[in-house]
């Protein structure tokens, strides 16, 4: 994995190798972590290039409880894990239905020859709830320009985290730079969604570091708004038209929006938008 540095105090890891993207904004005396990535074997490699740059690591942020954000994080003990309220519920729903079940060695196990390191991390993840929870929002740092915001959308939990001295904002899976997004988990707010993107534009951060693809700017931002806004659309029009979540996905209805090999992901989110909106217009 590779940790490009973005800034003179931030950097990524944008490689898609280990899940989700990583970041860390690095001060003289303290590091914040953002996100951790799925296999802590692996993630293990970041914590430590991060650990030669002459800082502790402070706090690690998740963004969102989905596992390739949040299982590398023993890789960065000692730490204190920071997340919205929703994030830490979601994650606490998470090891009770998922990892005390059994259920998560179960769906791994089946990718053990094709993904062997997220399969070696799995004999000894340890999986912690955030020990430190927030509302509406967080100042992080001593410095007070590292600030995390609890905005919802991709799902009931996502935070973005902004410095404003770097002109950086981390926004989690609200945006997947140059993909179409997975907007089917079952906490997903696609209103909530456009409405962080549009205070995401307003916030004005020059560098938009996604929660997966390569770092984006405003544009990407523009993008997305454009994006979500036309997906809302055809649903709402579609649903008005008594349209099943199957005809508008045969119809191919929906925006053509980075659609090669998301036919899984595109699926889940219109029938969960289907859903959504198909409440909200009885």
């Amino acid at each position: 994995m590779n940790l490009e540095k973005i800034t003179s105090n931030v950097y990524a890891v944008t490689d898609g190798i280990n899940g989700g993207n990583m970041g860390a904004i690095v001060f003289n005396n303290e590091v914040v972590v953002i996100d951790s990535g799925m296999a802590h074997t692996l993630s293990i490699e970041v914590a430590n290039e991060l650990r030669l740059l002459g800082s502790s690591l402070n706090y690690l942020v998740f963004t969102h409880y989905h596992s390739d954000h949040i299982m590398g994080a023993q890789a960065f003990d000692p730490i204190k894990r920071v997340s919205s309220k929703p994030t830490k519920r979601n994650i606490e729903n998470m090891i009770e239905s998922r990892i005390e079940t059994g259920e998560l060695r179960k769906n791994w196990e089946s990718v053990k020859d094709s993904r062997p390191n997220l399969w070696q991390s799995l004999q000894t993840l340890e999986v912690v709830i955030p020990e430190i929870v927030f509302e509406d929002k967080m100042i992080i740092d001593s410095s007070e320009d590292v600030i995390v915001r609890h905005l919802g959308g991709h799902t009931d939990g996502s935070s973005v985290v902004t410095c404003d001295s770097e002109s950086v904002v981390f926004v989690g899976d609200l945006i997947f730079n140059e993909q179409f997004p997975y907007a089917g988990d079952p906490t997903t707010n696609p209103d909530d969604w456009i409405e962080a993107m549009h205070y995401l534009r307003q916030l004005g951060q020059e560098i938009v570091i996604p929660g997966h693809g390569q770092v984006g700017t405003q544009d990407t931002i523009e993008e997305y708004i454009e994006f979500l806004t036309s997906f809302k659309g055809s649903i709402t029009t579609a649903i008005s038209e008594h349209l099943s979540p199957q005809e508008y996905l045969e119809q191919k209805l929906y925006p053509d929006f980075y659609t090669m090999g998301s036919e899984k992901w595109i699926e889940l989110s219109v029938k969960h938008w289907f859903s959504f909106y198909g409440e909200t217009h009885k």
